[in-house]
């Protein structure tokens, strides 16, 4: 089961839960996001944009 938190009571709610989010990123999650998205921009380019299952 997968927990589901509660919405947001108000917008300074929700603004605040955002900047909590933001603020557990690291350098290293980026680092890896970015190093995914480079491979597939890759895989794009080799297949000249032909349809992959599960890109």
């Amino acid at each position: 089961m997968v927990y589901v938190p509660p919405l947001p009571k108000s917008l300074q709610d929700l603004r605040n839960r955002i900047n909590r989010a933001v603020e557990t990123i690291t350098p290293e999650m980026l680092q890896r996001v970015w190093q995914e998205f480079d491979y597939r921009i890759d895989l794009c380019r080799v297949t000249k944009g032909a349809h992959i299952e599960a890109l």
